[in-house]
């Protein structure tokens, strides 16, 4: 069986660090520079326009791939909205305290209105203390519990604990009360499921949570949980093909999961085993003829589907950008690609999910997609 993104590569390991919100280790690894590179030319305007400064890592070895997709998904939306929004430049970076700090500074200094950018948690921890923010600064992450916050940096990254507190909401709306959550024993997992019992708890439903080892899993335990507690719905803090494996012994048990339950084949053997089940995933991936949607141009080569989640977000943090260029608005919001979101407390960015279900919509004809390697 495939197991959780701790057992990937050290690239997937990376992408799991940014979009899941580990401890950033991913960071220890990009490519030092001692002196930062050149911004790119300005996109989509004269030098002398306003712009928004993009640092990336985009010569790093590890995250480059993912500081790639970025890049070109804040092009894709300004392809679309440059026209009445700012210029962009990039200022390729590593992750480095020193090198963030300098190419910050140099877009300031050169007449920057906002930033986008740094992308790990060190980075963005040094940025904050270095009280040198002093731009509307879109960093692409989410924030540790009590980590120092600065009035002009905005958090935004695709920490999903935010969609398991999302799906424990949908769960209860829709009248369940006696949940079962499953984890595996990675540290991913129990977040998830530690994130689904707070929200699941404050709603006042009754919990069981067990953790599966995810070299051997009790399939037996997990059997003879579900015959003794009779849970109306269970929530799995796992991936698809773990999913696939373990919904046998959940019985007619209605599921919910996180967007990570999509491996992007909808019509592969594992998504079609799990047809039913009740997740929450980007407008990007769920409806690409959405009228939110539709303007903005695909990848130009398939991307692992983690990754095309970054290039979502790179439109967004365009978008969000340009709205803070001109000035912090009364009410910061978007009906994103990403999802809808909002500023929230403590300058995060909170983005909400849409509502799906697997296989509501495929074509009864829809052709089998192998299941991604």
């Amino acid at each position: 069986m495939s197991m959780m993104r701790q057992r990937l590569s050290s690239k997937w390991l990376a992408i799991g660090c940014l979009l899941y919100g580990f401890a950033a280790a991913a960071a220890s690894e990009t490519t030092p520079a001692t002196e930062p590179a050149a911004a790119d030319q300005p996109v989509g305007g004269a030098p002398a326009a306003p712009f928004v400064g993009v640092i990336l890592p985009l010569q790093s070895k590890q995250l480059g791939p993912i500081a790639d997709a970025i890049k070109s998904g804040i092009n894709a939306a300004l392809a679309v909205d440059g026209k009445n929004g700012p210029a962009v430049r990039f200022y390729p970076a590593s992750e480095q305290s020193d090198d963030v700090l300098f190419v910050y500074r140099q877009a300031r200094d050169e007449g920057a209105k906002a930033v986008i950018g740094p992308l790990t948690k060190p980075a963005i921890a040094e940025l904050v203390k270095s009280d040198l923010a002093t731009l509307p600064t879109i960093v692409l992450n989410t924030p540790d519990a009590g980590s120092k916050s600065s009035p002009q940096v905005f958090n935004f990254g695709i920490g999903i604990d935010s969609e398991a507190r999302q799906m424990a909401r949908i769960a209860f709306a829709e009248g369940k009360r006696k949940a079962l959550s499953l984890a595996l024993d990675s540290v991913f997992s129990k977040r998830l499921q530690n994130a689904f019992a707070e929200e699941w708890k404050a709603l006042g439903g009754e919990l069981n949570e067990l953790q599966l080892s995810s070299r051997r899993p009790n399939y037996s335990l997990l059997r003879a949980t579900v015959e003794e507690k009779q849970p109306d719905m269970a929530f799995l803090a796992v991936d698809a093909r773990t999913a696939k494996a373990l919904r046998s012994y959940l019985g007619e048990t209605p599921l919910y999961a996180t967007s990570q339950i999509s491996n992007g084949r909808p019509n592969s053997g594992t998504m079609r085993a799990l047809a039913g089940l009740s997740y929450v995933d980007m407008p990007w991936l769920l409806d690409p003829k959405a009228a939110t949607v539709a303007p903005y141009a695909r990848p130009a080569k398939r991307l692992n589907v983690d990754v095309e989640r970054m290039y979502a977000l790179g439109i967004d943090a365009y978008r969000l950008a340009a709205q803070l260029a001109g000035g912090t608005p009364a009410r910061l919001a978007l009906d994103g690609v990403s999802g809808h979101i909002e500023l929230g407390p403590h300058n995060q960015l909170l983005r909400k999910a849409t509502p799906s279900i697997i296989g509501l919509d495929d074509s009864p004809d829809s052709v089998e997609e192998p299941d991604p390697q």
